[in-house]
């Protein structure tokens, strides 16, 4: 191959010389690191009948930087080949998916043996989502019979240990006939041909249970009729002598009605094409990949494929692994923004809904459509589970509330201090309080006013209070009230009446009232 085509072109499978089956990581890396659903074309055949020729048509490359392809007799595919572009695809459906384009090598070949060709088809048939089967002329029996070791492969392949295999496990068939040299009346000419060929050309059981067998393995089967290329050359030499050095042509160099026979075939590959699916779930890349490696094991240990029970396993574990990841994510995401609380409440649970709905969007990526609800249940209760008082996000809350309480508990007692230092300074150098009663409860009355300023966005969690204003109140009251001859309020009272008597020389006898006054509301206060 020359470099370009080394760039476009991969193997993934080939045989060593032990007759296993060997699989190049580095293709497989290519394939793991699709993020998205694949949709997966492979073509199987007879050697020398144009499978590489169609692929390249697929992709739009030309012979030289594609597939490779030969007018010579030995096959030019050895094992199985990649294209490395990789498309971005939608169905006539309009399911998205990256179409992946596999190339095998030629059967009935006389490099290989029956069981090297059967090894190609079992994974042809497990690894495809639509599988194109080449043959030449128009539909046989021999065709059809050379198939029947299928019916050998079915041993192999279960669903599970309990259960045989689906249709719907199985991809869809497109059997071409190429070099068809009759009319081709419309476009459905091959299609309509294969439903007769079908029902009216198997007379014997064994005919009969190999065409069930086959019907059976397909999800969906459908014909088309390729005719004889057409190649114009400015010397007149014939289709037949150019097709010789076929892998020097462009496609432009093709004509008539090959030409357009096969940009139909190209279109109705495209619009058919299917995400692979086995047990109506859709496979990624990364999945797909530790299918394939998967089923390659198994078939070299002569092991029967339970090709469910192994695709279940892949998407759980895949699905536990992006779990954990995405966890370890919200949770380092929450170590950082909440590193330095308190913090108030409305930004705290602002913080955390945007990185629990960033986490449960990539779960939505990573995650199999039929597992989803699971994980995002799972997620969401490591995030925060209200029932049981537990969860990330809990812990966070919890720690905040503590914080909150302690921070309310410090600013009381610097807005104390405060009061105190006010009511000292207004006394200072012998001054007087004129209204000493409403100074003092404008004072009070703002102090308390400036804490829950302060703290009333630490106040509620959403509709849940978090700070009882109630017990600070208290405390002030405490703080003002008279109950004993030590209290600020008693005692600064009694300060600013003594400032009072010495300026305005006041009777005794007033004082004297106040203090009955005083012990009776001490009473008062202590029942």
């Amino acid at each position: 191959m020359n470099d370009k085509k080394d760039k476009n072109v991969i193997k993934l499978i080939e045989q060593n010389n032990q007759g296993k089956l060997i699989i190049n990581n580095e293709a497989l890396e290519f394939i793991q690191n699709l993020n998205d659903h694949v949709g997966v074309i492979v073509a199987v055949g007879k050697k020398r009948l144009g499978k590489s020729f169609m692929l390249n048509r697929l992709v739009d490359f030309d012979s030289q930087n594609g597939f490779e392809i030969s007018h010579i007799d030995e096959p030019c595919t050895k094992g199985i080949f990649m294209s490395t572009k990789i498309i971005d695809h939608s169905n006539k459906r309009g399911d998205k998916m990256k179409l992946i384009l596999l190339d095998t090598e030629g059967l009935e070949s006389k490099e290989s043996s029956k069981e090297w060709d059967c090894k190609i088809f079992v994974l042809s048939l497990l690894m495809s989502s639509y599988l194109i089967y080449n043959t030449n002329g128009t539909y046989t029996r021999d065709d059809l019979e050379k198939l029947s070791f299928v019916t050998k492969i079915s041993q192999n392949i279960r669903k599970n240990s309990s259960s045989e295999m689906d249709k719907n496990d199985f991809p869809e068939l497109l059997w071409v006939c190429r070099d068809y040299k009759f009319e081709i009346k419309n476009d459905d000419a091959g299609r309509d041909a294969l439903k007769e060929f079908m029902k009216t050309h198997f007379e014997t059981d064994n005919l009969n249970k190999t065409k069930d067998f086959f019907i059976k393995s397909f999800k969906n089967i459908d014909g088309f009729y390729l005719p004889y290329p057409d190649l114009e050359h400015k010397n007149g030499l014939s289709s037949k002598k150019l097709l010789l050095g076929i892998e020097s042509y462009k496609w432009d160099d093709f004509s008539g009605e090959f030409y357009d026979q096969l940009n139909i075939l190209c279109h109705k590959i495209r619009d058919n094409v299917q995400i692979k699916i086995f047990n109506r779930k859709k496979l990624k890349g990364n999945i797909f990949s530790e299918f394939i490696r998967k089923v390659v094991e198994d078939l070299n240990n002569e092991k029967t494929i339970l090709v469910v029970d192994l695709v279940e396993v892949l998407i759980k574990s895949d699905a536990n692994r992006n779990l954990e990841e995405i966890k370890k994510y919200y949770s380092d995401k929450l170590e950082e923004f909440f590193s330095k609380l308190p913090m108030e409440w409305k930004l705290m649970n602002s913080l955390e809904e945007k990185t629990r709905n960033e986490c449960l969007d990539e779960l939505k990526k990573k995650i199999e459509e039929s597992y989803l609800k699971e994980y995002e249940d799972l997620f969401k209760s490591y995030c925060l589970n209200e029932k049981d008082k537990s969860g990330i996000f809990f812990a966070f809350i919890e720690k905040n509330k503590l914080l909150i309480e302690k921070l309310c508990y410090e600013e009381f007692q610097r807005l104390e201090l405060e009061y105190k230092a006010r009511m000292n300074e207004k006394l200072s150098n012998g001054n007087c309080i004129e209204n000493f009663e409403c100074y003092e409860n404008d004072l009070s009355n703002n102090i308390l006013s400036e804490f829950k300023e302060k703290v009333k966005e630490f106040s509620t969690n959403k509709t849940e209070p978090v700070i009882e204003f109630r017990i600070f109140e208290d405390k002030l009251k405490n703080l003002r009230e008279i109950s004993d001859f030590s209290k600020i309020f008693l005692e600064k009272y009694l300060e600013n009446e003594g400032i009072v008597k010495f300026h305005t020389k006041l009777p005794i006898q007033k004082l004297k009232f106040f203090i009955t006054f005083v012990l009776s509301v001490k009473n008062l206060f202590c029942k």
